[in-house]
């Protein structure tokens, strides 16, 4: 029940024009526009460097490696 003045509950409002969670799901100038750019000409060097500066260096972190003495301990686990 909503009473006079107070907020509407978020299944009443309007759906947003937010992008999808998976951004597989739309087409490349779909995704290109959602970020700011233009496919044909790409980001300009002040546009590049104000990207890196604010979300780094585009790269994955390695993964841990396991420890040589745990592999030889896992090697007399009982399966």
């Amino acid at each position: 029940m909503n009473r006079p003045g107070a907020p509407s509950s978020p299944a009443a409002a309007p759906p947003s024009a937010a992008p999808p969670a998976d951004p597989s799901l739309v087409d490349a100038a779909e995704a290109a526009n959602s970020l700011g750019v233009d496919p044909a000409s790409g980001l300009s060097s002040a546009a590049a460097a104000e990207r890196l500066a604010r979300a780094g260096r585009n790269r994955l972190d390695p993964a841990a490696q396991v420890p040589t003495w745990r592999k030889l301990l896992a090697q007399f686990a009982d399966p």
